[in-house]
């Protein structure tokens, strides 16, 4: 799993690239790093609470576990990715 510098990395390359502005701005106020810092704790305690739980939907039979084990890495980026990282910001 990618840990929350990673995350928080990313998020501020969305805000540079997709709200630069607000990116100069929060930089300027000295709230990024605060930002990014609270964006990597939220990453990863998403993470591992999905990590967690899809650990415990695992199917039964052995091959569909092994499948189910494979894309759990990838499913939790995803999530991440959608639910904190590319989410814009409430102004």
């Amino acid at each position: 799993m990618l840990n929350g510098k990673h995350y928080a990395k990313q998020r501020e390359a969305f805000l540079k690239a997709e709200f630069p502005k607000l990116h100069k701005k929060m930089t300027a106020d000295g709230t990024l790093d605060d930002h990014l810092k609270m964006i990597a704790e939220e990453s990863e305690d998403l993470a591992s609470t999905l990590y967690s739980q899809m650990m415990e939907a695992a199917p039964e039979e052995m091959d569909k576990r092994m499948q189910h084990f494979e894309g759990i890495p990838l499913a939790i980026r995803e999530i991440v990715q959608h639910d904190l990282i590319l989410v814009p910001p409430s102004r």
